[in-house]
C-alpha cells in the first residue's frame, strides 16, 4: 500500500481505486468530437434484431451498425485515418451509416425493388430509430413481416458489401446487378432453411434401417438427386450432387421450385441432374434417386402407362438420357441419398 489522498476512504493506495479514478478520468475527459460506439439501443429493438430470420452475421452485422461501430467515411475520419468524411460514391454528401445504407442515391432504388420501400431521407435520425419504425409498422403482419424484416436484414448487409468492393477494390456500381446478387442470396437462404428442415424429417423417417453411398465405376460420375415437398405451401426445393470415382464432390446444384407432388419434385431434380449433366459434357454418368414410382416411369417405354401428372418431365429425362456415352439410373435407399437433400 501506498499512501495518497483520496482515492479510499482510508487515504491508500489500491489497484482496485486506482482502476475507477482512471475510469472516471476517461469519462469525464472524453472528446466529444471523436467517433463513439456507446449510442443506447431500445431493449426491444435489440430482442427483435437478434431474431431476425437471417444467418448470425448478418446478425451480428446490424447489431453493429445499431451501435453506429461500421468504418464509414465520417468514422475514419474523426478518427483522423482519412482526409474526409465525403461519400466516396456520391461524393455529395458526409457517409454515415444512415447515409450509406439508406439514403445514398444508389440504395434508394435497390430498397425499392427488393422490400417496397420508398426511404424518405428526412426521416431518418439515427439507423436504429428508422428500425425501430418499420418493425413498428410490420407489427401484426405474423410470417410476412418477418419476411420482410429478413429482406431489410439482406439489403443492408449486400449494400455494405458492395460499397466496400466499389471503395477497395474499385469495383463498376451496378445497381441491377445488386438487385439480383440480392434475390440471389435471399433465395439461396430460404433454400437452405427449408432443405435444412425437411432433412430432420426424412432423417427421422429412415430410422434404423441405414445404407451408404457408395462410389461409382471408374470413369463414371455418379449425380445423385432428390427434393423436398411441402404440400401445405406449395413450395419445393431440389437438390443435386456430382461425386467421381473417389467420391469427391465436383459440383453441387439447388433451388427452390414450384411442384403439385412429391412425385413431381423427384421428377424435377433428376431432370435437372441430366440437364446439368448434358451441360459439362459428362459421357459416363450413373444417376441415384430413391423413388420406386419414378424409376418405373423413366423405364418406361409406352406413354400410356406413364403418370400423366409427370409425364412431360419424363420424356425430357428419357430423351436427355440419350446424349449419353453411357448412362444408369438406379433407385437407392433414401439413406444413402441423402447428400442430395
Amino acid at each position: 500500500m501506498i499512501e495518497e489522498s483520496g482515492p479510499t476512504t482510508l487515504g491508500q493506495y489500491s489497484v482496485k481505486s486506482g482502476y475507477y479514478a482512471i475510469k472516471c478520468n476517461a469519462v469525464t475527459s472524453q472528446n466529444p468530437n471523436k467517433a463513439s460506439s456507446s449510442h443506447r439501443i431500445d431493449k426491444d429493438l435489440w430482442n427483435i434484431v437478434w431474431n431476425i430470420n437471417c444467418p448470425k452475421k448478418i446478425r451480428t452485422f446490424l447489431w453493429r451498425c445499431c451501435r453506429n461501430a461500421l468504418p464509414t467515411a465520417v468514422g475514419l475520419y474523426k478518427r483522423n485515418c482519412r482526409a474526409s468524411g465525403i461519400c466516396s460514391i456520391c461524393g455529395q454528401y458526409d457517409e454515415t451509416i444512415e447515409h450509406l445504407l439508406l439514403s445514398c442515391d444508389w440504395t434508394r432504388g435497390i430498397w425499392l425493388s427488393i422490400c417496397g420501400l420508398q426511404i424518405d431521407k428526412q426521416s431518418i435520425s439515427t439507423f436504429d430509430d428508422w428500425l425501430a419504425s418499420v418493425v413498428k409498422k410490420l407489427q401484426g403482419l405474423s410470417d410476412a413481416g418477418q419476411m420482410i424484416l429478413m429482406k431489410i436484414a439482406f439489403t443492408y448487409w449486400i449494400i455494405w458489401k458492395v460499397r466496400c468492393e466499389v471503395v477497395i477494390t474499385h469495383v463498376e456500381l451496378q445497381p441491377d446487378r445488386v438487385v439480383y446478387r440480392l434475390q440471389r442470396a435471399i433465395g439461396e437462404y430460404e433454400l437452405a432453411k427449408f432443405i435444412a428442415a425437411t432433412r430432420n424429417v426424412k432423417n427421422n423417417e429412415v430410422g434404423s434401417d441405414h445404407h451408404t453411398w457408395t462410389k461409382p465405376d471408374e470413369g463414371f460420375l455418379k449425380l445423385n438427386s432428390d427434393g423436398s415437398f411441402y404440400a401445405s405451401e406449395r413450395s419445393a426445393g431440389i437438390g443435386v450432387v456430382i461425386r467421381n470415382h473417389e467420391g469427391q464432390v465436383i459440383d453441387a446444384y439447388g433451388k427452390k421450385v414450384s411442384a403439385c407432388s412429391a412425385l413431381s419434385v423427384e421428377a424435377l431434380a433428376l431432370r435437372d441432374a441430366a440437364l446439368l449433366a448434358v451441360q459439362r459434357d459428362y459421357m459416363k454418368v450413373c444417376f441415384e434417386i430413391d423413388s420406386s414410382e419414378l424409376l418405373r416411369n423413366i423405364t418406361c417405354t409406352r406413354f400410356e402407362h406413364l403418370d400423366w401428372r409427370i409425364s412431360p418431365i419424363i420424356l425430357d429425362i428419357q430423351s436427355l438420357l440419350h446424349s449419353f456415352e453411357n448412362q444408369q439410373v438406379r433407385k437407392i435407399n433414401r439413406s444413402a441419398n441423402k447428400a442430395a437433400y
